[in-house]
């Protein structure tokens, strides 16, 4: 397996509320757009589904369409992506969706992780099979 990360910037992040509580418990969907950069040269495009709790952390999953470069390769693939927001870092994991890999990315399995506090910057590292 080979090993890449960088970081990732939010370029663009529009979420709205479909269920909300007075208590401010909510479940929300959001559009995130990240330019990223390191071993993988690209975009990165997710749609998340977010439950929020009263004391404002939270728990969400996504697919998230990544399309870019790998050193000379170039393609796309989707990650489905777990994690939490504990106030203050956004973490998860991702698994890259099997048969989901175009171009050069044909074949691709793997999977990793990813951070990210409160702001635009996080990043990124997975381990990868072509």
């Amino acid at each position: 397996m080979a090993r890449i990360e960088g970081t990732m910037h939010v370029e663009e992040w529009q979420e709205a509320p479909y269920v909300q509580q007075d208590d401010g418990r909510k479940l929300t969907k959001a559009t995130v757009r990240q330019r990223c950069a390191g071993g993988l040269e690209g975009t990165m495009t997710t749609e998340y589904l977010m439950a929020y709790r009263a004391d404002k952390t939270a728990d969400y999953v996504g697919l998230q369409r990544i399309e870019g470069a790998i050193g000379d390769k170039r393609g796309g693939f989707v990650a489905r992506l777990v994690g939490g927001y504990d106030g203050t870092l956004a973490r998860g994991e991702l698994t890259i969706v099997p048969g989901s890999g175009t171009g050069d990315f044909a074949g691709i399995t793997g999977r990793g992780e990813f951070a990210a506090p409160h702001g635009p910057q996080g990043t990124y590292s997975f381990e990868y099979t072509l």
